[in-house]
């Protein structure tokens, strides 16, 4: 599973896609040779352990006319 990082705004674009702001993991690093389209994600994997222990589930979860009102009647009877 390969996931798309750092793609989610303009200001982490740039750092994590490798632009002018690749030196400032490097330095923090201290891994002159850290690339982060190579070694971003086993970082992330290694760092951030909980959030790669399952799939992310969906923000939002689209609901049709006939489920809503399954689960609003199911609602009324608690």
């Amino acid at each position: 599973m390969s996931r798309s990082l750092g793609r989610r705004d303009g200001i982490g674009q740039q750092i994590f896609q490798g632009g002018e702001g690749a030196g400032v993991f490097q330095a923090l690093l201290r891994k002159p040779a850290f690339a982060w389209e190579r070694d971003g994600e086993e970082l992330l994997r290694r760092r951030k352990a909980k959030h790669f222990a399952h799939e992310p589930l969906p923000s939002v979860t689209p609901v049709g006319n006939r489920l809503a009102e399954l689960l609003r009647m199911q609602g009324k009877k608690r």
